[in-house]
């Protein structure tokens, strides 16, 4: 029995032997497979997380442009549009958000290189297009695309042509287009009725006028043009050397250096007066010409 127990024991000795040296070897593998298992169970989602796929970036691209972030908005559009370069939806909107950033001409540019054929440019960035073209003064090209686009309605054309005449102070070509829009039946936004009445009520001065007025009594011309400071300056001016001019030909005689050198001034005086009247009549006019047409912008950008 005993002999038997000790076989047992033994034996038992020997397996347990024999686990115990495979035991580290398992225990280290087990081991690593559960801290990888760990380590991988803090590790987001790679595609619930990924910001910058091409779903979230146009999400975010549209709300940069709704929330006029337009600076922004067009680098985001210029990535989207580079994933998917055939997408006409993204051309419009990275072609509006230059627009509505003030970028005239990179929208002028970038839709050049996006459509070879002007012709067929989309109708919402041929719209988008033109107004670019208006706004950064290139009315002649503005002309021109207008009349060959074969995607632009004949009222946006029609309407988009009176924008073109007004900013390039065209007005009576302008005011002719507008009558006849109103004619066809066209309805016109409001703001353009004031804006021809105002434009057809503005006060001009007439250069002429304020000449020939200074040329009689010097600085009666820029008091006409609304610079009475100014006319009260060039009349204190001629006047006092003419009266100095007539002392000095009165005390010394005309040959004097007095009296020459007060005649030349008086001269001076009085030829600056006529220039000078003649140019605040211009400079009025201007003014006047320059408000309108910044009005004239406003109420452009105000309709898209």
């Amino acid at each position: 029995m005993l002999r038997l127990f000790s076989g047992y024991s033994r034996s038992e000795s020997a397996e347990s032997s024999a686990f115990t040296s495979l035991n580290p070897f398992q225990e280290i593998r087990r081991g690593g497979a559960v801290l990888c298992l760990f380590l991988l169970s803090f590790i987001p989602d790679a595609s619930a997380q990924n910001l910058y796929d091409y779903q979230h970036s146009l999400i975010y691209g549209n709300y940069l442009l709704n929330t006029r972030q337009y600076t922004l908005a067009t680098e985001e559009f210029e990535r989207l549009l580079f994933m998917n370069p055939a997408n006409d939806t993204l051309k419009q909107k990275l072609v509006r958000s230059y627009l509505f950033d003030g970028c005239y001409q990179s929208a002028i540019r970038r839709t050049d290189s996006l459509f070879q054929n002007r012709t067929v440019i989309p109708q919402p960035i041929a719209l988008d297009y033109s107004r670019a073209l208006i706004l950064s003064g290139m009315h002649f090209m503005a002309n021109q695309f207008l009349e060959e686009s074969k995607t632009i309605s004949e009222k946006d054309r029609t309407f988009l042509i009176l924008n073109n005449q007004l900013l390039a102070y065209n007005w009576k070509a302008a005011e002719n287009t507008y009558n006849s829009m109103l004619a066809s039946g066209q309805s016109v936004d409001m703001r353009y009725k004031t804006l021809f009445q105002d434009m057809n009520n503005a006060r001009y001065k007439s250069p002429g006028l304020a000449l020939g007025m200074s040329a009689l009594l010097p600085g009666s011309g820029k008091v006409y043009t609304g610079e009475w400071k100014d006319g009260l300056v060039s009349l204190l001016f001629v006047t006092g050397s003419v009266i100095q001019a007539i002392r000095g030909h009165q005390l010394y005689g005309e040959r004097s250096a007095f009296f020459i050198a007060y005649t030349g001034l008086a001269t001076t005086f009085y030829l600056g007066n006529l220039y000078g009247s003649f140019k605040s009549a211009r400079k009025h006019n201007d003014k006047i010409r320059h408000q309108l047409h910044r009005r004239m912008a406003d109420t452009f950008t105000g309709t898209f």
